[in-house]
């Protein structure tokens, strides 16, 4: 996870640096690993795969919720956890992954291309 987590400090500051500040990445980027360590300790030894298993990632079986992370709003809270919570508390038996698409900040083309920052 070592590795992971310099990966995961590395993109954050290159997506965020100019938006949230040196403080404010580094502590987006704890929050991250966080819980995608907490993620993956959840998923199952059986059902885990490494980078280069010729393993499915995924199958028939599995429900994919792709969705843009402020489709679901409200209570002053922030967009993604709503949606966190939306998902843990309504489909959490139900859908295997979520994917969030891009949505800040857009572009003029409704969100299908996230606005380079450099």
């Amino acid at each position: 996870m070592a590795d992971h987590k310099s990966r995961i400090k590395y993109l954050a500051t290159q997506l965020y640096a100019d938006t949230l500040g040196a403080v404010g990445v580094a502590d987006f980027a704890a929050q991250l690993v966080t819980t995608i360590g907490a993620a993956s300790a959840s998923n199952s030894t059986e059902n885990a795969t490494t980078v280069g298993e010729s393993a499915d990632l995924w199958s028939q079986r599995d429900v994919a919720l792709i969705t843009y992370g402020d489709s679901i709003v409200g209570g002053g809270e922030k967009p993604l956890k709503v949606l966190s919570d939306f998902c843990r508390r309504w489909l959490k038996d139900s859908v295997t992954w979520v994917h969030v698409l891009p949505f800040f900040p857009w572009t003029s083309d409704f969100y299908f291309r996230s606005e380079e920052r450099f």
